[in-house]
C-alpha cells in the first residue's frame, strides 16, 4: 500500500477534525477519498489554534507526492509553547475512503505545560489502525490509485475504525505493483517518529517526526 501526502497540525488541543460515530465532513471526505488535505488545512487555519505543514514524498511514483512503500521524508517546524499537540491525516492508497489520523486531539503531546519537549516516540500504524470515513463503499471500485476501474458507490455511513481492504488483495496499483493484502495486514504500513536533536547554536530542543521524519524546535518565549 501507498499513502498520500501527510497533513500535520500542531495546536493547543482544541482542533478535532473527525469523530468516530459521526458523519464525515465534506473536507474529511475529500481527504479520505482523494487525499485532498486542502479543506482540512483550511479548517485548521480558520480555527487559529496553531500551525500546520504537509509532508510530500518527492521520490514517489512517478514524480508524484505519494509515499511509496519504504520511502521517507522530513521537514523542520518551529513550535510555539502553545502548539503542544499533534494531529495528522493521510489517505491510504488504493482504498475507497480509508485514512490514517487521530480522533483524540490530545493523544500525541509534544510539549508539556511548561513548553518543554515531552520526549521521543514513534507511531507505528497497521491496516487495522485505519479509519473509514463511511462515505464510500469498500468494494474496491472507483478507488484512487487502483487499476480496478469501475464506479464507486456512496455509503452514507459514519466514521468508524477498521475498514476492510481485502477487496484490493492481488489487484494492481497505478504504479504497476500488486497489492499483497496478507503480507501487509499485520505489519506497520505508516510510521511517524519523534526524536530530539539540538537546535543549531543553542540548547533548545528539536523533535523529529517521520514517515520519513519531521523536525521541530520550540520557539523562545519573549
Amino acid at each position: 500500500f501507498y499513502f498520500t501526502p501527510v497533513w500535520l497540525g500542531f495546536h493547543d488541543g482544541s482542533f478535532d477534525y473527525f469523530d468516530a460515530g459521526a458523519q464525515a465532513s465534506a473536507n474529511l471526505e475529500a481527504l479520505a477519498e482523494m487525499g485532498d488535505f486542502s479543506g482540512i488545512d483550511s479548517d485548521f487555519s480558520n480555527a487559529m489554534v496553531g500551525q500546520s505543514t504537509v509532508l510530500f514524498d518527492s521520490d514517489g511514483f512517478p514524480n508524484a507526492p505519494v509515499f511509496d512503500p519504504g520511502n521517507s521524508q522530513s521537514t523542520i517546524v518551529s513550535l510555539g509553547s502553545s502548539e503542544r499537540y499533534l494531529s495528522f491525516g493521510s489517505m491510504i492508497i488504493p482504498s475507497n475512503d480509508s485514512f490514517f489520523g487521530n480522533d483524540n486531539s490530545f493523544q500525541f503531546e509534544l510539549l508539556d505545560t511548561n513548553g518543554q519537549f515531552t520526549g521521543n516516540f514513534s507511531i507505528d500504524l497497521a491496516l487495522s489502525d485505519l479509519w473509514d470515513a463511511g462515505t464510500e463503499v469498500n468494494d474496491g471500485l472507483g478507488a484512487a490509485f487502483s487499476a480496478n476501474g469501475g464506479t464507486s458507490s456512496d455509503e452514507n455511513g459514519v466514521v468508524h475504525a477498521g475498514p476492510d481492504l481485502s477487496n484490493f488483495d492481488q489487484t494492481d496499483t497505478a504504479a504497476g505493483t500488486t497489492i499483497n493484502f496478507a503480507s501487509a495486514s499485520g505489519s506497520p504500513v505508516f510510521r511517524l517518529t519523534v526524536t530530539a536533536v539540538p537546535e543549531p547554536g543553542s540548547a533548545m530542543l528539536l523533535g523529529m517526526f517521520g514517515v520519513g521524519a519531521l523536525s521541530f524546535y520550540r520557539r523562545r518565549r519573549c
